[in-house]
């Protein structure tokens, strides 16, 4: 991982310039959260820590903004509010999303100690149990899901990234504040969910309903069971349909994109795939403008040709970058998802859990 990134100027953050040996890099002061957004997942950082003091934005904004980055990328977040007490708005609000590691205390030895224990994965803040009222933070009620929009992401051939497309995709639209989960729905018997749970470990399952989850990222691998998987609430649901899959199923998803690739093995699938199903389906697949194209491993020198290539398809093609982690956001194909989801930035709402329920455990916190 690439050290840690201090969102403030250098002299907010003077507590880190003997308190660790990772490289830190400093943002300058950013007054606006939504500012903070691309810097934090540019790069794959052990630690993020914000100066809560900079921000301008309400605090519920500001709280909802950090859970959505969090959920991008799996650093641990840290939150400088020097000389704050853990009953202000924004300290309650950042427990209630499940943070806990906070240097509050004003003098510099106890604030130093703060620092160790959070970088050490410890929490600093845990219950917040308030003998008076604070001011009252605004209680929000839950977004209905309306429409869910299903998004079917195919191959043109074997190993060419369906997978990585379709959970950095969830986890865009998890950035962008929207509920969505990965639907593993292949047919050709490598099951990606079961073994991720195996080679990790994971712990965080439902076997009942074939859930797995990692990095904040709810993976199902039981679609006879979609009908229960609907029930619960995603806005989005993403289907991994890997490289061997049914074109009329695929085409029939809200939307549809096809992963494929610039070498003449994978171009020359992609025009097999075409000719799958019928002429019909064929100039479907071609014309509509709802079908997208992404493609993978493409030289910079060779994207207009590749658009070319596409004909019709030329606007709708899009290139993905290199992202080795398909857990952590790469917030270079932003660009790519934004405009094939036309998905808008919403925020979070918060829930009032009451002074003792403010529990939920925080991103790489010990307790």
């Amino acid at each position: 991982m690439a050290g840690i990134l201090f969102v403030g100027s250098e002299m907010a953050g003077h507590l880190l310039s003997d308190m660790t040996e990772l490289p830190v890099t400093y943002t300058g002061t950013i007054q606006d959260i939504e500012k903070c957004r691309d810097l934090v997942i540019a790069d794959n950082y052990k630690t993020v820590i914000f100066d809560l003091k900079q921000f301008r934005d309400d605090f519920h904004v500001v709280a909802s903004e950090i859970k959505k980055m969090s959920m991008a990328t799996q650093a641990q977040f840290v939150f400088f509010f020097i000389g704050g007490s853990k009953k202000t708005n924004i300290v309650v609000a950042l427990v209630e999303e499940g943070f806990h590691c906070f240097v509050l205390n004003s003098l510099n030895g106890p604030a130093k100690d703060e620092l160790q224990l959070c970088l050490a994965g410890y929490a600093t803040v845990e219950d917040i149990a308030h003998e008076e009222p604070i001011e009252t933070i605004a209680e929000h009620s839950d977004n209905s899901v309306g429409k869910q929009i299903v998004i079917a992401i195919g191959g043109c051939c074997d190993r060419i990234g369906t997978t990585t497309q379709a959970l950095q995709l969830v986890k865009y639209l998890q950035f962008m504040g929207h509920r969505a989960c990965y639907i593993q729905y292949n047919h050709s018997g490598y099951d990606f969910v079961g073994r991720t749970k195996d080679i990790l470990q994971l712990e965080d399952v439902d076997n009942d309903i074939g859930r797995v989850t990692f990095a904040n990222v709810d993976m199902y691998a039981a679609p006879e069971h979609i009908a229960e998987i609907k029930a619960m609430g995603y806005e989005y649901l993403v289907y991994d349909f890997g490289h061997d899959f049914s074109v009329t199923e695929w085409l029939e998803k809200d939307i549809r994109i096809l992963v494929c690739g610039s070498s003449p093995y994978e171009l020359d699938s992609y025009s097999d795939f075409v000719r799958r199903g019928s002429q019909s389906y064929a100039s479907n697949i071609i014309y509509n403008n709802n079908v997208h194209y992404i493609f993978s491993f493409v030289p910079e020198a060779d994207m207009d040709d590749i658009k070319e290539l596409m004909e019709a398809a030329g606007d709708h093609t899009y290139f993905s970058a290199y992202t080795p982690d398909a857990f952590t956001l790469n917030a270079a194909n932003n660009p790519v998802y934004a405009a094939i989801t036309e998905a808008k930035n919403v925020t979070i709402p918060q829930k009032k859990r009451g002074f003792l329920g403010l529990f939920s455990g925080g991103k790489g916190v010990n307790k």
